[in-house]
């Protein structure tokens, strides 16, 4: 039988170490592709559709745990514009003499 010798890689030639410039280019990278989206999350503005298409896409993408606060902050707000104009429009109604319930 002949035995086979696997020698050590020598440092400079170890992944971790040839590899992590690029390492942190990626994450560099990664960490501004995060705030830029995160900052379109927050001028979305009052554009309901936009907001929740926006919302819907970093959900599919599975990126939504990186936007927790801002995909809050946004359905609270409609949650807001939309019950609000829900209580205008029964308010309307019942000054029409319109049943609401």
């Amino acid at each position: 039988m002949s035995t086979v010798h696997i020698h050590p890689s020598r440092k400079d030639n170890h992944p971790s170490t040839e590899y992590s410039g690029l390492t942190n280019e990626f994450q560099m990278e990664h960490a501004k592709k995060v705030e830029e989206v995160r900052s379109v999350l927050k001028e979305v503005g009052e554009d309901t559709l936009k907001a929740l298409l926006m919302i819907d896409a970093v959900q599919r993408l599975g990126l939504d745990y990186h936007f927790h606060g801002e995909i809050e902050a946004i359905l609270e707000r409609l949650y807001r514009k939309f019950n609000m104009s829900q209580k205008v429009t029964m308010r309307v109604q019942r000054q029409r003499g319109k049943a609401c319930s």
